[in-house]
């Protein structure tokens, strides 16, 4: 298998060699687009084999390159066809015997491992966040990983800071709570060392400006599983807690009915509180903090739904996500899908891919489902027009922006006429989304729902979006469309307050009493218009 780059390698492969798991990522070239056909991970916890004198000891030696034989016999199946970006973060760059551990690793794996600096770490991390979250406002980046965290100061969608502090989830829980033991004394002491590390960037004067930024994006599993159990409001863990006191395990070391009755009372306030909060706050994390710390050992945390691997390492992490908060007192916290690899498979598109992948991610999906036809063209033709007639509308919606929602709007018609939104909607909703914010997709998702809803809320702009659209999806697919290009229809609108009131169509005469069609094409008009609180006006033209 050749690990050079060859134009006729229809697959990439990325994988990071990290301190906390090996992950790989495949994925299909289609030109400038790369989209994730396969992800999975092997849980090695590498930087919990690096000794103090931070030479990695020999079991961590074999778990890395057992993880490796694993990665190897799937890729294999690729063939030639498939180019290997293989990255190695902190655990590895700085293992002192890092000559023997590369030649074992040449034993079983045949490509070339880039070892990434700390900074390069937190550049390619930054180009990974900046693809789903095109954030132009000054937002602070961060990714809390095994053995270290990789902090980027952000505006413009530039980096005006990058650095990698030597603190991970794996190196912190193993120095402070070995052994799984968690308390209140060795969370706070811990806490104040990882605050120390961070403090020490506050003299830099870029640093010290982003201090009360208003945005932070993270990565990383230790802010996604934090995040999750937060949106749901701890909702899988009252059921957890709730089936154990109604079935009693007395006989197990862990069942403590107390810390249960204890855990369950507060589960019910933090559901109040946060239920549906698509981000953190320093307030959300330190109450799930108090939570957390009624543990009294790492593998009580099954009581709150985290995996095994995730047990072990969890109460680091949320060490230097506190310290993240207390050193930079951001307001919120969100959720970056894409990182570190994502950076990697978009490397050879190092010129501000972020700027063009929303166009990058739209174009694939009209090119993946098939809208190619002369009749997209058209279907656009009649939105931009049909949605300057809604002023707010026309401000708010560029040109670009009208094209986008056409192909969203669109991508279920390849598998069926029938119910095609519904499939448009499964679509979007399953599809990696590269260069539109949370916020973005929240409103094509809405829109989406709009179009499959019976009746919707006229006021709400989104709403009118998706009705305006679904009558210029009428128009195109009907004969209107030729009448209208032969000026035999013309389409106009009434405005009450500001807002379109009525659908108002002048239609000549003969084509009105002669074609049997039009009488069907005002059916399903009337249809669309009705679920909204419209009417249809027909005049003789």
């Amino acid at each position: 298998m050749s690990n050079s780059k060859s134009p006729a390698q229809e697959y990439i492969a990325v994988i990071d060699l990290g301190s906390n798991s090996f992950n790989l990522i495949i994925a299909r070239k289609l030109g400038l687009f790369r989209p994730i056909i396969k992800r999975f991970n092997i849980t090695v916890q590498l930087a919990k084999y690096l000794n103090s004198d931070n030479f990695l000891l020999p079991e961590g030696i074999e778990r890395c390159c057992n993880a490796l034989k694993s990665i190897q016999e799937f890729i294999s199946h690729f063939e030639d066809n498939i180019e290997v970006r293989a990255n190695a973060t902190y655990t590895i760059r700085s293992t002192k015997n890092q000559n023997e551990l590369l030649a074992k690793i040449k034993e079983v794996f045949p490509h070339k491992i880039n070892i990434l600096s700390g900074v390069e770490e937190a550049s390619t991390i930054f180009q990974g966040i900046a693809l789903s979250n095109p954030i132009t406002e000054r937002f602070v980046a961060v990714d809390i990983g095994g053995g270290s965290t990789e902090i980027i100061l952000s505006d413009n969608l530039k980096p005006q800071f990058l650095t990698s502090k030597n603190l991970g989830c794996v190196s912190f829980t193993q120095k402070y709570f070995n052994e799984g033991i968690i308390s209140r004394e060795l969370f706070d002491k811990a806490f104040v060392d990882a605050c120390n590390i961070f403090r020490e960037e506050l003299d830099n004067p870029i640093v010290q400006s982003f201090v009360n930024c208003k945005h932070a994006v993270g990565s990383s599993g230790t802010i996604k599983n934090t995040l999750l159990r937060v949106r749901n409001g701890l909702k899988d863990v009252d059921k957890r807690l709730t089936y154990l006191l109604e079935n009693p395990r007395e006989d197990h070391q862990l069942y403590n009915k107390e810390l249960i009755l204890d855990l369950l009372a507060k589960v019910k306030v933090f559901q109040e509180k946060y239920h549906n909060q698509n981000y953190l706050n320093a307030q959300s994390l330190d109450d799930l903090l108090e939570l957390i710390l009624l543990n009294k050992s790492s593998a009580q945390l099954v009581y709150h739904g985290f995996d095994a691997s995730g047990r072990l390492v969890l109460i680091g992490g949320l060490v230097i996500l506190k310290a993240l908060f207390a050193t930079f007192h951001f307001e919120k916290l969100t959720y970056s899908d894409s990182a570190l690899r994502e950076g990697i498979l978009y490397s050879d598109h190092k010129h501000d891919i972020f700027r063009k992948i929303k166009l990058v991610t739209v174009q694939n999906l009209r090119h993946k489902f098939k809208i190619v036809n002369k009749l997209f063209n058209d279907f656009y033709h009649h939105a931009l027009v049909i949605v300057q007639h809604d002023k707010f509308l026309q401000q708010e919606f560029s040109s670009q922006d009208i094209y986008n929602y056409c192909v969203f709007m669109l991508v279920g018609h390849s598998i069926s006429d029938d119910d095609f939104v519904k499939h448009s909607s499964y679509i979007i909703n399953n599809s990696t989304m590269y260069g539109f914010s949370s916020q973005e997709i929240s409103q094509i998702n809405q829109f989406l729902e709009a179009l499959n809803a019976n009746n919707c809320d006229y006021n709400n702009p989104i709403n009118r979006l998706a009705l305006l659209m679904e009558l210029a999806y009428d128009f195109t697919f009907s004969s209107f469309n030729k009448l209208i290009k032969q000026s035999l229809v013309k389409v106009y609108f009434s405005h009450a307050n500001g807002l379109i009131d009525k659908l108002i169509l002048a239609i000549d005469e003969n084509e009105l009493a002669s074609n049997p069609y039009i009488s069907d094409n005002l059916i399903r008009i009337n249809k669309t218009l009705d679920k909204f609180g419209l009417i249809c006006e027909i005049k003789s033209l």
